[in-house]
């Protein structure tokens, strides 16, 4: 079985997690991968979809074809597979409405031509079921478990507690709304710094920020440098659409979390047990401080994390759903 894979960036997460790093295993069940990015322009992606022909299934990571593409690829591709993870049929959190006729008309033309989808969570499930007769497969986006090395909360010092988050340079717009809370933390516990580990970065006025580039060689270990990882977002469609990275990232790697209870965070953090939901400033600020101020309480949430990763999102659980996926199209 021959595929190919269509990918946004070899440094871009989602192409990383959700398709890179599966493509060992399905070589190991025999498919042959071939891995391209997207070509830019409409001339450049129809000429890449004259060549689908030559292979078995097209596993399209997120881009929309557009009108010349879509008809090139219902010529040539035997089976087009569509993978997203992001709700791309809304605008983002920064704009004033999250209503787009056009995204959501450009979707609907793909989700409709597509032979199988897989999405990262159940809410985008849910929004794909109304516009394709096509099989949906829920593939959450997971991290190779083995390769993470969980945190020893017992080590190091108490006189430096740090705060983490790692992500996109589209995603601090949700950290920065959080100024606020952070400032007031690190009044009520002068030992708190934020680490902010991106290609981006922001300012407090009272909290320290580390401001760290991100990189892959880096990753695992930035993650363990964070006592408490944070993922806040907003409740709209675009984050409903959210697939939880920066929490499984934390959690795989022993880390608890402080989370805002949107989507597929609710899955993966149960409050109180693998970290802590908060919607509030108040809330932000007591649950990150109570995290703080109880090295044995940050073991113990980090240990069920690790665990509920393991179980349920690392790349042994996901990847016979990804391959079922793929073979159950051809």
């Amino acid at each position: 079985m021959k595929v190919l894979f269509l990918i946004q960036g070899y440094d871009t997460a989602a192409s990383r997690y959700r398709v890179l790093q599966f493509l060992p295993l399905l070589e190991a069940q025999g498919m042959e991968c071939e891995v391209r990015v997207h070509p830019r322009g409409i001339l450049a992606s129809a000429a890449s979809a004259l060549s689908f022909g030559d292979f078995d299934a097209v596993f399209v990571q997120r881009k929309r074809f557009g009108a010349l593409g879509r008809a090139v690829a219902r010529r040539t591709a035997a089976r087009l597979i569509f993978d997203f993870d992001d709700s791309i049929m809304y605008r983002n959190s920064l704009a004033a409405s999250p209503f787009s006729p056009g995204r959501m008309r450009s979707f609907r033309k793909m989700a409709a031509m597509c032979h199988h989808i897989c999405v990262g969570n159940t809410y985008l499930r849910d929004q794909t079921a109304t516009h394709t007769d096509a099989g949906i497969t829920v593939v959450p986006t997971v991290v190779d478990a083995d390769k993470y090395v969980p945190k020893d909360h017992s080590a190091g010092e108490d006189s430096i507690v740090t705060i983490g988050w790692i992500g996109a340079h589209g995603s601090i717009h949700y950290l920065s709304r959080l100024k606020p809370a952070f400032d007031a933390m690190h009044r009520k516990d002068s030992r708190l710094r934020l680490k902010v580990v991106c290609d981006t970065f922001m300012k407090c006025d009272s909290m320290p920020v580390v401001e760290k580039p991100w990189s892959a060689e880096d990753e695992l270990d930035d993650l363990l440098s964070f006592d408490i990882g944070v993922m806040p977002l907003l409740e709209d469609p675009w984050s409903q659409g959210k697939c939880g990275l920066k929490i499984v990232q934390c959690l795989g790697a022993g880390v608890p979390v402080v989370c805002t209870p949107v989507g597929v965070n609710r899955d993966i953090v149960q409050d109180g047990a693998e970290g802590f939901w908060a919607r509030t400033e108040g809330e932000w600020v007591d649950k990150v401080l109570a995290l703080a101020a109880d090295r044995g309480l940050r073991a113990s949430m980090g240990a069920a994390g690790r665990k509920k990763v393991v179980e349920g999102y690392s790349v042994k659980a996901a990847f016979p759903l990804l391959a079922a996926a793929i073979r159950g199209a051809c």
